[in-house]
């Protein structure tokens, strides 16, 4: 555990995408790296003032976003790493792609964190969506996307805020 007692998870922010979606979706590269840049200028406040911040990939061996700074954060290729996210009272989840990865992410939180006995937790912790901090396929509309996640909103000024219970 790092510095703080909130991380953060960043999903998914690869430098390239798979061929069969740039096919079909020929602007989702450049979509991605533009919404990484806008990701990198919040996550530069959020692991000063208020959260650890992670990157995982489902994908191992695959290159990250340049555009993302990770010279303090973690990278992680599985959730269980190491027991990494163990200790933190709040877990957030945000990248790419909202509906898709980040749902299964939440997914693996929730049956980790929430389900023993795997790891036997002494306080519940809360967990969810960043939904500001994350970006949909281009593949969903943003009524397709039927989360059961808590969704939280984040802001320079107040930090992390839950926009919307789910559970």
């Amino acid at each position: 555990m790092g510095s703080h007692t909130d991380c953060i998870i960043v999903v998914d922010a690869w430098a390239k995408w798979p061929e069969g979606d740039t096919l079909q979706w020929p602007t989702l590269e450049e979509e991605a790296h533009a919404y990484g840049a806008y990701l990198n200028t919040q996550l530069n406040h959020i692991r000063t003032h208020y959260a650890d911040v992670f990157h995982y990939s489902h994908v191992k061996n695959v290159e990250l976003m340049q555009c993302i700074n990770r010279e303090s954060d973690i990278e992680i290729n599985h959730i269980l790493t190491e027991g990494a996210l163990a200790g933190y009272s709040r877990i957030f989840v945000c990248g790419f792609h909202y509906g898709i990865c980040i749902e299964s992410v939440c997914k693996i939180i929730d049956h980790i964190f929430l389900h023993p006995p795997l790891f036997q937790i002494a306080t519940p912790i809360q967990f969810g969506i960043v939904e500001n901090l994350s970006i949909r396929h281009p593949k969903h509309s943003h009524h397709e996307i039927k989360s059961t996640f808590d969704h939280y909103a984040f802001s320079q000024k107040l930090g992390f805020e839950l926009n919307e219970k789910r559970r």
